[in-house]
């Protein structure tokens, strides 16, 4: 039996797109293994932020193709230009949001930020205990 190969038609030529693998790849590796840097729950979020923070700009994300004229300063042919543009949808920015919500949580979560505590923590005088 055949099965087809996925990964051959995987190309990596945009920043986006190495997102949504490492968000993936990511994503796999925390619920298979015990992650020791940061908890599993951290990684989580850490690449549930970079897939849909990816998959936002690949919506957001098209390209455009402009045909110009020939001229004497191309050499009298004419040139395809091919290039990138953002151009925002509701959807795309739905996911780029969603995306950075959980990227800044995983960040907050590991690196936490002491003005992101939703409780404050107030010193205590030396001898009484901390409630």
């Amino acid at each position: 039996m055949n099965s087809p190969n996925f990964l051959k038609n995987l190309v990596l030529d945009n920043w986006y797109k190495v997102f949504i693998v490492v968000g993936v790849v990511l994503f796999i590796t925390s619920l298979k293994f015990d992650l020791k840097v940061i908890t599993n729950r951290q990684g989580e979020l850490l690449a549930g932020g970079l897939f849909f923070l990816g998959i936002g700009e690949w919506i957001n994300d098209t390209t455009e193709q402009h045909i110009i004229p020939p001229n004497a300063y191309n050499g009298g042919q004419a040139l395809l230009v091919t290039f990138s543009v953002w151009k925002p949808s509701l959807i795309g920015l739905i996911f780029d949001i969603l995306g950075l919500v959980l990227l800044f949580s995983a960040l907050n979560s590991i690196f936490n930020y002491p003005f992101l505590r939703t409780t404050p923590t107030l010193p205590t005088p030396t001898g009484t205990p901390n409630p």
